[in-house]
């Protein structure tokens, strides 16, 4: 299949977007439909004769409370070629999606999963830059009602299986991590460095969930507790890990946090969609910090990131009203954060200072530093 010249660059990795567009598949109930008011669900069903052929059912978003479902948490993967997609039928209409979400509805029509389901990838249509920017905004809503929340973890090698299911063992029988064998080790570090830890929704995702379900194949982890918070990165958790008697959870947030936080911990983490260095985060921030945010796909990368160096910086300074700089700097002021946000979203200082500096006046702020210093400081 041949490509319009308008939508190679989208195809490089956006191939499943551009295949269901000029298919011209069809999301039924479009004039009912409104991304700040409803959801779709994927109705996943149980019997042999309905294999990969599903059903989209919408829910008003007030009324996910009285709703039993489920949410899916996964990595995209590629899409960059045919081959790197399969064909499933929604709303009997040939739909295409990548390969590590088709892995995971075959493995959830072996166990004979039913009911209502929320997966980003068909739930949203992707094609529609307006309807993505609703929907990001109601992630939160989604995600926190939940009954459960899957983690998808994807297919695992054999050796891998075979570790993870010494793993599974030795919890199940209560096995303390200092009697763990070499195999069990090995299962338990190919969970935690799997790639699906590496996205950024995911942080949101987890902290938002009552109740998650880290899952591949085989195997399933329920972590369950809505008292508090903790998420760490991979060298944190080691760090946790050499204390034989720390036990680390993950729980639903009660806590929001300030972007300029999230950004500095988490923003090297992936994403398909770098303006997601901001939106994807949306869920977890601070009810002002939301407000302030615009999620907007429409526009290019540098409006995602003008917003998040504009938003983290009257984070930091709302309350003096100044920008400074000296030689005595510490790392906590506006350069620190300007860096982060930098790195995050992957921009050149020569197009990043330009919007800084558009930033610092939009803010009315007061700043005391020369160009002579700056030049100094990003040669």
């Amino acid at each position: 299949m041949s490509l319009n010249s308008t939508e190679t660059s989208e195809a490089i990795d956006d191939f499943d977007k551009v295949l269901n567009r000029q298919n011209g598949f069809k999301y039924f109930a479009a004039d009912d439909f409104d991304a700040k008011k409803h959801v779709r669900f994927l109705v996943l069903h149980s019997g042999n004769d309905q294999i990969f052929n599903y059903d989209l059912k919408t829910v008003p978003l007030d009324q996910l409370h009285d709703t039993y479902y489920r949410a899916l948490s996964y990595t995209w993967g590629r899409a960059s070629s045919l081959d790197s997609l399969r064909e499933i039928r929604v709303n009997d209409q040939i739909f295409f999606i990548r390969q590590n979400l088709f892995d995971f509805l075959m493995t959830a029509f072996a166990k004979g999963e039913h009911g209502l389901i929320f997966i980003d990838a068909i739930s949203i249509n992707q094609n529609d830059h307006d309807e993505r920017g609703s929907a990001v905004q109601e992630m939160a809503r989604i995600f926190r009602n939940a009954n459960q929340v899957i983690a998808w973890l994807g297919y695992p090698e054999t050796t891998e299986l075979k570790n993870i299911r010494a793993l599974h063992a030795g919890c199940h029988d209560g096995d303390h991590s200092s009697e763990w064998s070499t195999s069990q080790w090995d299962g338990f570090r190919y969970l935690s460095y799997n790639r699906y830890w590496s996205r950024v929704w995911i942080v949101q995702e987890v902290l938002l969930a009552s109740d998650m379900r880290p899952t591949n194949v085989e195997s399933a982890i329920s972590l369950r507790n809505p008292a508090g918070t903790k998420l760490d990165t991979i060298d944190e958790m080691r760090q946790e890990l050499q204390r034989p008697y720390t036990l680390t959870k993950t729980f639903q947030s009660q806590t929001p946090d300030l972007l300029h936080q999230v950004l500095r911990k988490f923003g090297r983490l992936e994403s398909s969609d770098a303006r997601d260095k901001l939106y994807g985060f949306l869920g977890i921030l601070d009810g002002q910090t939301q407000t302030r945010i615009v999620p907007d796909y429409t526009r290019g990368l540098d409006y995602a990131y003008y917003q998040a160096l504009k938003i983290g910086l009257w984070e930091l300074y709302r309350d003096r009203g100044v920008i400074s700089y000296s030689k005595q700097f510490t790392g906590k002021g506006y350069i620190r954060y300007y860096c982060d946000a930098r790195d995050a979203f992957g921009i050149a200082d020569r197009e990043s200072i330009p919007i800084l500096r558009q930033v610092i006046a939009k803010l009315r702020f007061r700043t005391r530093f020369e160009d002579a210093i700056l030049k100094v400081q990003w040669k």
